[in-house]
């Protein structure tokens, strides 16, 4: 294992992901349940997940900042996990179906992810 990936697993298990309340999904706030994988069992959309808001697959475009790095993460179900998938947070904010979910990432995304202002009043205005 390289040192980067060390301090990263570290930075996981020293900073772990944000929660609305113990056992609710971020996004949508249905309850959640613990899961391990067993031989053939598919997760259950109600399984906890850990989302990066956003995607990991960007990362080099964002800032390093430990505090940033820890709000970044959040617990969600299987199946939000799934529908926002690579989704840009302020596209995910668009469409997402839980009202209360997306005041909660845009709160997220202004107090502590450092988006701006503008660009979350008109994600929340173009929600249907």
């Amino acid at each position: 294992m390289t040192r980067a990936n060390e301090i990263l697993r570290l930075h996981h298990v020293r900073h772990p992901p944000q929660r609305v309340d113990a056992g609710l999904c971020f996004y949508c706030g249905n309850p959640m349940q613990k899961w391990r994988q067993q031989d053939g069992r598919r997760m259950p959309d109600d399984a906890v997940t850990v989302d990066h808001v956003f995607p990991e697959h960007g990362r080099k475009d964002y800032p390093a900042d430990m505090a940033w790095l820890q709000a970044n993460k959040v617990e969600c179900c299987q199946s939000c996990n799934m529908d926002k998938a690579r989704l840009h947070p302020l596209d995910w904010l668009v469409i997402m179906p839980d009202n209360e979910g997306a005041q909660r990432l845009a709160t997220l995304l202004g107090e502590q992810l450092w988006v701006p202002l503008v660009d979350i009043q008109s994600a929340l205005w173009r929600r249907k």
